[in-house]
């Protein structure tokens, strides 16, 4: 698919913003930069290297985990759902698990720092980012955070000031959902079947 055909599906899939173009480079972003992390975790799933390659992206609550067998494959599972509902765009993509969460804000806090030069490289986001400056181009970025993570739990992970929150009975509280690391991969709501 060429460049133009390709921009003008994203202009019809995201346009609900004030400013379409905005909306669209920042959900196009996004959707890329988890397609490239899903990539990245399956590839990296068994390497004995994976602590320092991709252990900063993730909560240090999930470290020990990485040398898991199915950790990484279902992380990267994870992040091609989320890169798959965003392309869509059937409605604003809603995490199905903290998995999801995870991913997503690891996504969106690289594409926060990466936009403007990704909009320089990539013909697809250059065209989408045309006659946006950099502020608007970084807020398409940022907006986007509030749409798809509607809470914020899954940033204490993230916070050295509540470390190890997800264990702890004095500091958890009833509305962080599924913040334990084995509970990541359990559906909102009340369903104790696994998502990925």
């Amino acid at each position: 698919m060429d460049v133009d055909a390709k921009t003008a599906i994203w202009l019809r899939r995201w346009p609900r913003a004030k400013f379409e173009s905005e909306t669209a480079a920042g959900a196009y972003a996004l959707a890329c930069e988890l397609d490239f992390q899903a990539d990245i975790t399956w590839s990296l799933a068994n390497n004995p290297d994976v602590e320092d390659l991709l252990g900063n992206q993730l909560p240090w609550s999930s470290r020990s985990f990485l040398l898991d067998p199915d950790f990484l494959p279902r992380m990267a599972a994870s992040a091609r759902y989320m890169a798959d509902a965003i392309e869509r765009n059937e409605r604003w993509p809603m995490p199905r698990c903290t998995a999801d969460e995870v991913t997503t804000r690891a996504a969106w806090t690289t594409v926060l720092h990466t936009i403007k030069d990704k909009a320089e490289i990539d013909p697809v986001l250059s065209q989408l980012a045309s006659g946006l400056d950099s502020a608007l181009l970084v807020s398409a970025a940022w907006g986007l955070r509030h749409h798809i993570c509607k809470d914020e739990d899954v940033c204490l992970l993230y916070d050295p000031a509540f470390d190890g929150i997800e264990n702890s009975p004095e500091m958890y509280r009833p509305d962080l959902i599924n913040l334990r690391i084995h509970d990541w991969f359990k559906p909102f709501g009340h369903n104790d079947e696994l998502v990925v």
